[in-house]
């Protein structure tokens, strides 16, 4: 008879353990493989759901006949028009190169912002422009051409023949974060764009349809005053370049203070000449009922104060000259400082 004090023996607690732990290692895996069977099945239904809403995408709106694109809603601009037409940019050809047809494009798949970016890049004489679709089968574009505004004309070096571009203030460009003061970009526009001629088989100038008339009498319309002076130094001269200058962004609001739709009653600008640092100096033709300003008149006015105050005082000062017989003519006249100079001199 064994000894109350002797162990007891442990063999079979230790082979109950293992089968334990061997039927657990057993469920494990069989769980993991009913887990894999499962995700499987999950990523095959997934991949299906996925072929079947692509195959009805497809069938119900990109195969779609009454989606596909058959009307450009445009209003025509003096250089862009919808269909091809003499003498116009057709807008419908822009978006042919495209590869955007009437009657073979879905209206869903045309990428917007893609599409916008090409109007912008490519076509720089328009300034604003929001492309949308109407649903069904309607693409709508609203744009509007940049006004030329000037005449800049710039000299690459010193032996090349000058470049002349008509130039404007690039308003969609204009970011409303900028710190106030600072000069507006401004926009080089084509001097001449591809308009195709079918009778001449040429290019128009840029602006054949704004003057067309100017072109059939066979004039050259100088109405843009010319700028001068301006340095290049680093300048893409190409059409669609934006330039910051502040001396270039005064040039262009004098232009428009004393344009036809100001006050202004006694002279038309032909020509500013841009001195560093930040003189304009303006040549102006007087108008046949003014009788104060001599011919070849010159005005010189500062880019760093020039303001819509400032322009209304050289244009009282000249209105009393007018209107006071003892006045002396004026030849030239000093508005960059705090008082007015005029002589009828030169430049002195």
């Amino acid at each position: 008879m064994p000894s109350p004090h002797q162990p007891r023996p442990t063999v079979r607690l230790r082979l109950d353990d293992d089968d334990a732990k061997a039927q657990r290692r057993q469920r494990t895996r069989h769980r993991l493989r009913l887990l894999a069977i499962g995700a499987a099945a999950i990523a095959i239904a997934i991949a299906l759901l996925l072929l079947l809403a692509a195959w009805a995408w497809r069938a119900l709106f990109v195969q779609n006949d009454r989606l596909l694109l058959k009307h450009i809603d445009f209003t025509d601009t003096p250089h862009y028009t919808t269909a091809p037409r003499h003498g116009r940019i057709s807008v419908a050809t822009i978006l042919s190169e495209a590869g955007i047809d009437v009657n073979r494009t879905n209206l869903l798949t045309i990428d917007l912002e893609r599409l916008q970016q090409l109007f912008r890049t490519q076509h720089p004489l328009l300034g604003h422009i929001r492309i949308s679709k109407v649903m069904p089968d309607t693409l709508r574009i609203e744009a509007s051409e940049h006004s030329p505004a000037a005449m800049l004309v710039v000299t690459p070096t010193r032996n090349s023949a000058p470049l002349r571009f008509p130039i404007a203030v690039a308003e969609h460009t204009l970011d409303p974060t900028d710190a106030r003061g600072t000069p507006a970009p401004v926009i080089l526009l084509p001097p001449t764009i591809n308009l195709f001629d079918e009778r001449t088989h040429a290019s128009l100038p840029w602006n054949y349809a704004l003057y067309p008339d100017s072109f059939e009498r066979g004039t050259i319309n100088t109405a843009l005053p010319q700028l001068f002076g301006f340095n290049a130094l680093g300048v893409d001269l190409i059409p669609g370049a934006i330039v910051r200058s502040r001396q270039l962004n005064a040039a262009l609001k004098l232009i428009r203070l004393t344009g036809v739709t100001s006050s202004n009653a006694f002279f038309a600008i032909d020509q500013i000449t841009l001195i560093p640092p930040a003189t304009l100096r303006v040549l102006v033709s007087p108008f046949r009922q003014c009788r104060r300003l001599m011919p070849l008149c010159q005005l010189d006015f500062s880019a760093d104060n020039l303001s819509e105050e400032r322009v209304a005082r050289v244009l009282t000062f000249i209105a009393a000259a007018e209107g006071d017989p003892a006045s002396r003519p004026i030849r030239y006249l000093n508005a960059t400082g705090d008082s007015l100079f005029a002589s009828p001199d030169a430049i002195p």
